[in-house]
């Protein structure tokens, strides 16, 4: 039996180690670790990637040995195009790359939006980068944490030199959207965040709710009501702050279209869709019975979406729906027994595959567009 010395002696000996191991971990990892540790300050962007790390260019976006100059494809987008949970090398762009033998540059980042977009199109527009591609996410491209961006200098300047509205952000609050740069007690410590990543692996299973793998539900009828809220406020146009942020990146691309014609370059949009639009376009094949909160918020998803669609054939602007490239993907991935085609809210190696498909997809349409 132990007594209060061995007791004092173990908690000791623990703390100290836990202390060692800490300080071995900060020095391998960047700290404070956040949702931001690896970001650098960009005046227009808001942020970039941190150029010291792996696989990141002096620009600040993931290319390896690849300048921007040099590229014939250039994909903006946020984390679906940056390769979220993935290697570089199974990134969707990487995968256009290995598909079209062409010279694809990444100028994706996680939680960019139309702003973001904006800036980027502006950049490479009049390039004489061959094709560029805008990987538009519907989901949350639109919402409301991208006032960290429009509050800044950069963009309060341009609403007001180009007569734009950008939107209300009074109800934002940054330390709650999940950008907080300071975290406090465990979750800050290198050490919770490796023993969190290592629990997460172990316990990795699918949530019934979220996953394709319903056929033997039944009725399979689908009600979340965290992501059904989600989806009203991160996509919907009854939202006034996705409303306002949706009628400027209709100009945004109007712009860009325009550029790309003077240079006689490409301009392309790929679609992406999301894990609710993938989840639910598989229950209608499989003529599930879905709840009515959900089968309204999907509606109000697919209503922005087909906004766009509307107005991408109005401007003759090129546009690809990779919904069902994924969806292929997606049921082809659970046929099989293969392992979770989603991690979280992003797909993994088949899931990004499937977008570089349909990017492939069009711009071999192009080719043979009339416009």
């Amino acid at each position: 039996m132990l007594n209060r010395t061995n007791v004092l002696i173990l908690v000791v000996s623990t703390l100290l180690g836990l202390l060692v191991l800490e300080g071995l971990l900060r020095l391998a990892t960047p700290y404070p670790i956040t949702s931001n540790s690896n970001w650098a300050d960009d005046p227009q962007l808001g942020y970039v990637l941190d150029s010291s790390f792996p696989e990141v260019d002096a620009a600040g976006f993931r290319n390896d040995g690849l300048e921007l100059n040099d590229a014939d494809i250039a994909v903006i987008g946020d984390s679906h195009a940056y390769g979220i949970h993935v290697f570089a090398a199974d990134s969707y762009p990487s995968v256009l790359a290995s598909l079209t033998g062409k010279k694809v540059y990444n100028l994706g980042i996680s939680s960019y939006g139309i702003y973001q977009y904006k800036v980027l199109l502006d950049r490479v527009a009049e390039s004489q980068i061959e094709t560029v591609i805008v990987s538009l996410f519907v989901d949350n491209d639109l919402a409301l944490y991208l006032c960290h961006v429009t509050t800044t200098e950069y963009w309060q300047n341009y609403a007001k030199l180009n007569d734009i509205q950008l939107p209300d952000c009074s109800d934002y609050d940054q330390e709650v959207a999940g950008e907080s740069k300071q975290y406090s007690g465990l979750y800050g410590t290198a050490t919770w965040q490796l023993v969190q990543k290592l629990l997460n692996w172990i316990n990795k299973k699918p949530a019934p709710e979220d996953e394709l793998m319903l056929a033997s539900i039944d009725p399979p009828v689908l009600t979340n009501s965290e992501r059904i809220e989600a989806i009203w406020t991160l996509s919907s146009l009854k939202n006034p702050v996705v409303a306002t942020n949706f009628d400027n990146s209709l100009r945004f691309f109007r712009e860009a279209k325009i550029k790309r014609e003077k240079v006689d370059g490409n301009l392309l949009f790929v679609l992406i869709p999301s894990r609710p639009e993938v989840l639910h376009s598989s229950l209608i094949q499989r003529e599930a019975q879905l709840s009515p909160e959900f089968a309204s918020a999907i509606g109000e998803l697919l209503a922005t979406k087909e906004r766009y669609i509307k107005f991408f054939t109005q401007e003759s602007i090129d546009y690809i729906d990779a919904l069902p490239y994924v969806l292929e993907a997606a049921l082809q991935n659970e046929t099989r027994g293969k392992k979770p085609f989603y991690d979280g809210p992003h797909p993994l190696e088949a899931g990004y595959a499937a977008y570089a498909e349909a990017a492939l997809q069009g711009l071999q349409d192009m080719q043979r567009s009339p416009y």
